[in-house]
C-alpha cells in the first residue's frame, strides 16, 4: 500500500451510486480528458486517492484556485493573484451569469452607501411625488437641475479629502433644498 492509497467501504460507495459502483477505471477515463493541455506528464495510477493527489497537485502548480461564488455558494476555478468573487455559471432562472448579477448588486450597495446618492434619492422622490400630485408641472426642468447638482457633487465629494467631505456633503444638502424651494 503506498502513501496515498486508504481503504474505501464499498457498501458506502454502493449507497451512493444505487449498488451499481462505477469501477475506477473509469472515473480515469472521464477525468484524463479533462487534464490540462500543457501537463504532457504519464502518470501511473493505482488508487483513486492519488488520482486525488496529482490533480491537487496539477491545480496548484499552475496557480489554479477554487473559490466559493459569493452570490450562488458554487465552486469555480480561478487564478490564484485573481480577486474574483462570482463564477460565470446562470444565477438562479435568470439568464445572467453570477458574475454580471453581482457586479451590479455590489454597485447598487456601494451606490446606496453613498451619502450624496442618499439624500439625491430621497429629493428625486420627493420632487416626483410633487409631479404625480400635479403640484409641480411636468416639463419642469427642476429634475434635470437637481440631477446635474447630484452629479457635480458626487465628483466634488469623491475628490475631496476625507476630512472634508462632511462640508461638501452639507453644503449639497443645502443647494439641494434651495432648488426644491
Amino acid at each position: 500500500m503506498d502513501a496515498f492509497d486508504f481503504p474505501i467501504n464499498e457498501d458506502y460507495l454502493k449507497n451512493i451510486f444505487d449498488n451499481d459502483t462505477p469501477a475506477w477505471s473509469s472515473y480515469f477515463e472521464l477525468f484524463s480528458k479533462k487534464l490540462l493541455d500543457t501537463d504532457t506528464q504519464d502518470y501511473y495510477i493505482t488508487s483513486f486517492a492519488q488520482f486525488l493527489h496529482i490533480g491537487l497537485s496539477i491545480m496548484m502548480s499552475v496557480e489554479m484556485m477554487t473559490r466559493n461564488c459569493k452570490l450562488c455558494n458554487g465552486y469555480f476555478q480561478t487564478k490564484h493573484s485573481s480577486d474574483q468573487m462570482y463564477c460565470s455559471h446562470i444565477y438562479k432562472n435568470t439568464s445572467a451569469t453570477c458574475s454580471k448579477v453581482g457586479v451590479r448588486k455590489t454597485y447598487k450597495e456601494k451606490l446606496f452607501q453613498h451619502p450624496i446618492h442618499q439624500e439625491f434619492t430621497k429629493s428625486y422622490k420627493k420632487l416626483y411625488g410633487r409631479i404625480r400630485r400635479s403640484k409641480v408641472p411636468n416639463d419642469a426642468p427642476l429634475m434635470e437641475q437637481l440631477k446635474k447638482l447630484h452629479d457635480e457633487y458626487t465628483e466634488k465629494y469623491e475628490n475631496t479629502h476625507k476630512k472634508d467631505r462632511e462640508a461638501v456633503w452639507k453644503e449639497y444638502i443645502q443647494k439641494n433644498k434651495v432648488l426644491l424651494g
